[in-house]
C-alpha cells in the first residue's frame, strides 16, 4: 500500500511538472525566446527588453524542477537499484537546473543593466548558468530510460504499442528539427511529453 502511494504521488508530481513545463515552453515560443534565430550579440538585448515575461517563464520552469524532484524522491523509494540510480541522476540534474534558474533570476537583470559598460559580468554569469542547465538537460534526457523500461518490460506500466508509437513520434520530430530549417527547440518539445506519459501511467497504477 505504501509503495502504491509513493508511485501515485510520483506520478502526480510528474504530471504537474510536465504540464507547467510544456505551458512555459509555449510562452517561450510566443515571446520569441525559442523559434527565432538570433546572434550572441542580440541575446542580451532580447533578454533585457523582454525581462518581465522571461522572468515569469523561468520562475515557473524552476518550479517545474521542484515538482520533478518531489516525484523523483517518491519513485526512488520504491524502485529497483538500477532504476533508482537513474532516477537519482535525474534528481541531481533537476537540482542543478534549479540552481541555474536561481542564478538567472537573481543575476541576469542586474548584469544586463550594466552590460554596456561591463559585458564580461553577464557573459560570465551566462556561461556558468549554461553549464548548470546543460547538466539539468542531461537529467531530462534520461527520461527515455524509465519510459522504455515501463514500456517494454513485464513490470512496466505503459502499453507497449503506445510506447512504440510515442517513441516514433518523438524521434520523428527531432529528425525533422535536425533536417529542416525548423528550430530543434520547437520540434523537440515532444520529448517533454515523456514525463507526462510516465506520470499518467504511475497515477493510474
Amino acid at each position: 500500500m505504501k509503495n502504491l502511494t509513493h508511485i501515485k504521488l510520483g506520478g502526480f508530481f510528474l504530471i504537474l511538472g510536465s504540464l507547467i513545463l510544456l505551458t512555459t515552453i509555449y510562452f517561450e515560443y510566443q515571446t520569441g525566446w525559442i523559434g527565432v534565430e538570433r546572434t550572441d550579440q542580440d541575446v542580451p538585448v532580447f533578454i533585457y527588453e523582454n525581462w518581465p515575461a522571461l522572468e515569469s517563464i523561468w520562475g515557473w520552469q524552476m518550479l517545474t524542477h521542484v515538482f520533478f524532484i518531489i516525484a523523483y524522491i517518491m519513485i526512488i523509494k520504491i524502485s529497483k537499484p538500477l532504476m533508482s540510480l537513474i532516477w537519482s541522476l535525474m534528481l541531481i540534474g533537476s537540482m542543478m537546473a534549479i540552481i541555474g534558474y536561481g542564478i538567472t533570476l537573481g543575476s541576469y537583470y542586474p548584469a544586463l543593466e550594466i552590460f554596456d559598460t561591463q559585458p564580461a559580468l553577464f557573459n560570465s554569469v551566462r556561461g556558468a548558468v549554461g553549464n548548470l542547465f546543460g547538466t539539468g538537460m542531461m537529467g531530462m534526457l534520461l527520461f527515455i530510460i524509465p519510459f522504455c523500461y515501463d514500456s517494454f518490460t513485464s513490470e512496466g506500466t505503459i502499453n507497449k504499442t503506445f510506447g512504440i508509437v510515442a517513441l516514433v513520434i518523438i524521434a520523428s520530430s527531432i529528425i525533422i528539427g535536425l533536417a529542416t530549417s525548423l528550430d530543434i527547440k520547437v520540434t523537440a518539445v515532444t520529448w517533454f511529453f515523456l514525463p507526462l506519459f510516465l506520470g499518467f501511467s504511475y497515477l493510474k497504477k
